[in-house]
């Protein structure tokens, strides 16, 4: 499912990629966008790979890189915060707004960091 915040063409259409002999292309957003949030803000790029779209944040001077992940609603996306596999980061999006949250992959539970994230325009 492409990501509802930030799907619109202009935001994805950046550069194409070739995925290999035969394989669909890969299209990366051209720069990372700023997402404000309630309490804070985030960078926030797509990366569009064959039929998956991954997440890349970058979160108090880090980057993460986030998978797709199953949701009932929305996009979601997890990774592992570096080597800490105990903990890493979650970014849900649901009808246009987007929460930052810790992820606990041994429990599944999350603890917002950043709530209400929008498209800064």
């Amino acid at each position: 499912m492409a990501a509802a915040l930030l799907s619109s063409p202009a935001l994805l259409g950046g550069t194409a990629l070739a995925g290999g002999a035969g394989a669909p292309p890969v299209a990366v957003q051209p720069a990372f966008t700023w997402i404000q949030c309630q309490g804070g803000r985030v960078l926030v790029r797509y990366v569009q790979a064959h039929d998956l779209t991954f997440v890349v944040l970058r979160y108090q001077g880090q980057n993460y890189g986030l998978a797709p992940a199953v949701s009932a609603s929305g996009s979601r996306y997890v990774g592992l915060a570096g080597l800490d596999t105990a903990s890493g980061l979650e970014w849900w999006e649901h009808q246009g707004e987007g929460t930052l949250s810790v992820y606990h992959p041994a429990s599944g539970e999350t603890a917002p960091l950043l709530a209400g994230c929008r498209l800064r325009r």
